[in-house]
């Protein structure tokens, strides 16, 4: 009975009813184990004659078996794999194990799952119901989430039913419904309903034990005889419940003979077809009859030769009773009767005193190899683990384990791998292999703990010392220890202390010796600190050279030397990286880390341009790259660059909502962090006019400039902000060392955005009657370079000096300028500013429609990434792919940015967007 849960049925059949109108909607239940979630889910499913059901409930038991969970749900859909394009099609069928070939990439398997699920549905609504959602294995995990996040005007609704509370991965994809524990008068109710003859003593004291959860109200009344239900005998001294919910099954359990438990339990272990359920009980002299007492009991019902149990604690419960003897037996027959399936022949041997060590060490093997080839890392890389634990040599030991590694890394699954690279260290045979896992510790610590090692000093040491020795395999290890540590101080922003390593380095191999990758991570170190020369060997064509094999490697940093290249003002190199990034990852796949980065590249251009709308929802694109990849590290940097963007509007309350949301994504605070973070501060209070704290925080950000060792514009205005607020305050004396500081390096680096902005700063100091002269050396220098906020900035501020010196129709003139530059950046802090200063040189009528946003900024994130791609020549069906929606998806959206934007046809759409993005 479904007692007092009116109300959370009805948000469950409001998904439901959502998807019949074909909107999809996705619904997140958490709550106590017992507490009524799968109660919710069976009902919201019953009944749904024109709803396709597709339903998977995760097990502990089998969290390893990769895509698992994936088999079970897409079961009533596989006679429907041909609809999928080739790539998709091969992608999903590698991943199910289906078929042999490379690994399959995970976004390309988790596009086919929705794409062979959005078009399910367009012959009728789809209902996917995950239960028990972390005990899936995660290759379904992660496939779900991405589906959760793109299903859109598609006639799907997911429910997703989770213990505890609302899981980190699940929090943003979709609506949450907290179920909660039962009242007391609904308890009651339920018991009455269940047990008419229940006396209301009894009934107190279960509701009192069972705490307000559903399944321990019914279980233990089921585990009373009639007469202590009634009252007519005592009670247990202790109700069947201990610290499990599976404990309330004990009672019903333990009156099952021996052959029942041993068939039960050997169900429990995953839904087995029909034919593979008889063949296990087979193997341990049972027989699906031995399953009768538990179904009487109503424990399990056997539906179709398949053995369904009443509750998921049903099989928790029957494996927490289960003897040592009772498992092995259990296993031995799983195992047998999956002799030919190369997982779970692994899985359940593993359990099995009866096969050698060497033959499971054997099976593990292939097993992980076979995880591999279906893309399932994390599972492979458990298998990896396991294997080696069970082999006897020492060699192939450490193999497996290296293997375990490098699928870790590749599934994001940093902590396990830091937990084996430790181990590798301490057993390495000698200083070379040593130095090699100390090398991939290096990267993988920047990643998990978010800072460079504590003992970073010497492993350059060591890696120095190996460089200085002849041997050559030898001196390319140290180099590699060496630049690993480079890399880390480069990420964490530490840039000082990595130009004095790299300095190092070359000291021993020059530059132009050094492999390209290393090559890369020096220049970008040099430009971070102004280095003389610095950013000549980016600016070449060393892009042309690069493979794809080397952008999948982690060490080559192809997509931060494209955003260093935007740094130094190179725009048009910078673009060019991004379109060669581009070109390469629609060629190849495993190129996760440098598609992170072709966004962050290309916003460079638009926002410099004075696109901010556009720019604003690239960064949003990018935020989520981020999130959907395994590479989550960027994403608060990405987040506090769109921050900024708002800051620079003058938006208070959305800058900082997303500041918040940023900070709050950090695992440690870094130089770089901090930097942005102030800049963002500073900049937001230099719009809204409040110029003492914006100077503090800026003079913050200057603080961590040194300590990080650039003196680099970069991609924020730093200096000229801190340089504005104390000049406001008639302090700008105070920086006067720091502005032939950031001059000398603006001249030395080529940067023409420092170089002119450099200027402007002496234009504010300079006396009235050379003001004008040293404003329009500014203006000449702005031209040389598009950046629509710095020239406006520049016309304001010569604009304000001319009012100051009584020049007011002058002064008119440039903060017109500034306005109408100002508005179409829909920057609401500048323009406030602006206006007062045309107030107060007379001027009261301010221009018509001034504050209109761009059109593009009507756009939802998912419009504009839809209407980027249809811009850039892609059809309907190629945007879907390349987005990874369905087709209609992309033709809902596509008709709402033909309606915001105005326009009747796709060829009137390029005009919004440059042709390269």
């Amino acid at each position: 009975m479904l007692v007092g849960r009116e109300s959370q049925l009805c948000v469950l059949e409001g998904v439901i009813a959502r998807a019949r109108t074909g909107r999809a909607g996705v619904l997140v239940l958490h709550g106590d184990a017992g507490v009524g979630k799968s109660a919710l889910l069976s009902a919201a499913a019953s009944g749904l004659d024109d709803v396709l059901v597709l339903r998977v409930s995760g097990h502990v038991a089998e969290s390893d078996l990769p895509y698992a969970g994936l088999h079970q749900l897409l079961a009533p859909l596989e006679s429907t794999l041909d609809i999928l394009p080739v790539p998709q099609r091969s992608a999903l069928t590698r991943a199910l194990a289906l078929e042999a070939g490379q690994p399959a990439d995970r976004m390309a398997t988790a596009s086919a799952v929705l794409r062979l699920i959005t078009h399910a549905a367009e012959s009728r609504p789809v209902l996917v119901i995950a239960d028990d959602f972390p005990w899936l294995d995660p290759s379904t995990r992660q496939t779900l989430i991405f589906m959760a996040r793109r299903v859109d005007a598609d006639a799907v609704a997911m429910l997703i039913a989770q213990r505890g509370r609302l899981r980190d991965d699940l929090s943003q994809i979709g609506g949450a419904l907290e179920v909660r524990p039962m009242p007391a008068p609904e308890a009651r109710d339920l018991l009455r309903g269940e047990h008419p003859e229940m006396s209301s003593m009894v009934a107190g004291k279960i509701i009192e034990r069972a705490a307000g959860l559903p399944l321990a109200l019914i279980e233990i009344a089921a585990a009373l005889s009639e007469q202590q239900r009634q009252g007519s005998e005592p009670l247990p001294t202790k109700f069947p419940i201990g610290d499990y919910i599976e404990m309330l099954y004990e009672a019903r359990l333990s009156r099952l003979d021996d052959a029942a438990r041993l068939a039960l339990l050997i169900a429990s272990f995953e839904d087995l077809a029909p034919a593979d359920l008889t063949v296990a009980l087979s193997h341990a002299d049972l027989d699906l009859a031995s399953l009768d007492a538990p179904e009487r009991d109503q424990l399990i019902r056997i539906a179709d030769g398949r053995c369904v149990f009443a509750h998921p604690a049903v099989r928790g419960a029957v494996q927490i009773i289960a003897t040592a003897y009772e498992i092995e037996r259990a296993h031995e027959a799983l195992a047998a009767t999956f002799a030919d399936d190369v997982a779970r022949f692994a899985l359940y041997a593993q359990g099995c005193r009866s096969i050698d060590d060497e033959d499971v060490a054997m099976a593990l093997t292939r097993a992980a190899q076979q995880a591999e080839g279906q893309g399932a890392f994390v599972e492979a890389a458990s298998a990896w683990e396991a294997a080696a634990a069970r082999t006897m040599g020492e060699g192939s030991r450490r193999t497996h384990r290296a293997r375990a590694i490098g699928c870790y890394l590749r599934s994001g699954s940093g902590r396990e791998a830091l937990s084996l690279l430790t181990a590798m260290i301490e057993t390495a045979e000698d200083d070379l292999e040593r130095a090699y896992w100390q090398g991939t510790w290096v990267v993988a610590t920047m990643w998990v703990e978010g800072r460079p090692p504590a003992n970073s000093d010497a492993l350059v040491a060591t890696g120095i010392e190996m460089m200085s020795v002849g041997d050559s395999a030898r001196a390319s290890l140290g180099l590699d220890l060496v630049m690993a540590v480079a890399s880390c101080q480069f990420i964490w922003g530490a840039y000082g202390a990595g130009k004095a390593i790299i300095d190092e380095v070359r000291r021993i191999v020059p530059s132009e010796r050094l492999p390209i990758g290393h090559r890369l991570t020096c220049e970008n170190l040099d430009v971070m600190v102004g280095a003389a020369g610095a950013g000549d060997f980016l600016r070449s064509d060393w892009i042309d050279e690069i493979r794809p094999e080397q952008m999948a490697d982690p060490s080559v940093p192809v997509g931060f030397s494209g955003v260093a290249l935007g740094w130094l003002d190179e725009l048009d190199a910078c673009d060019r990286v991004a379109q060669r990034c581009k070109e390469m990852t629609t060629a190849y796949t495993g190129l996760a880390a440098v598609k992170l980065s072709i966004g962050s590249m290309f916003v460079i251009s638009i926002e410099r341009s004075g696109e901010w709308d556009r720019a604003a929802l690239e960064y949003r694109s990018a935020e989520r790259t981020s999130i959907d990849s395994d590479f989550t590290a960027p994403y608060p940097y990405i987040a506090l660059r769109r921050a900024y963007l708002l800051a620079a509007q003058g938006k208070a309350e959305d800058c900082l909502e997303l500041r918040a949301q940023a900070l709050a994504a950090v695992r440690r605070r870094s130089p770089a962090i901090d930097h942005i973070d102030g800049c963002v501060q500073g900049l937001l209070e230099l719009r809204l006019g409040n110029h003492a704290a914006a100077a503090e925080f800026l003079a913050g950000s200057a603080a961590v400039e040194r300590r990080m060792g650039t003196v680099v514009s970069g991609l924020t205005s730093r200096f000229t902000d801190q340089f504005e607020s104390y000049w406001r305050l008639g302090r700008a004396g105070e920086l006067s060392a720091e502005l032939a500081e950031f001059a000398a390096a603006g001249e030395r680096m080529r940067h023409p955005t420092m170089i002119a902005t450099a200027a402007r700063c002496e234009a504010l100091l300079a006396d009235d009657d050379e003001m004008d002269a040293a404003f329009e050396r500014v203006v000449r220098l702005e031209a040389a370079r598009i950046n629509a906020f710095e020239s406006a900035r520049t016309h304001f501020l010569w604009g304000l000096r001319l009012r100051r010196a009584r020049r007011k129709g002058d002064a008119r003139r440039h903060l017109a300028v500034a306005e109408t530059a100002f508005a179409g950046l829909d920057a609401v802090g500048w323009l406030a500013q602006v206006r007062s200063e045309l107030a107060a040189c007379g001027e009261r009528r301010v221009g018509a429609g001034a504050d209109t946003p761009g059109p593009l900024a009507a756009l939802t994130p998912r419009e504009f990434e839809v209407a980027k791609a249809v811009a850039a020549g892609a059809s309907n069906t190629e945007a879907a792919e390349r987005l990874f929606i369905s087709q209609r998806t992309v033709e809902y959206h596509l008709a709402g940015v033909f309606r915001k934007l105005g326009v009747a046809n796709r060829r009137t759409l390029n005009a919004f967007f440059t042709p390269e993005t």
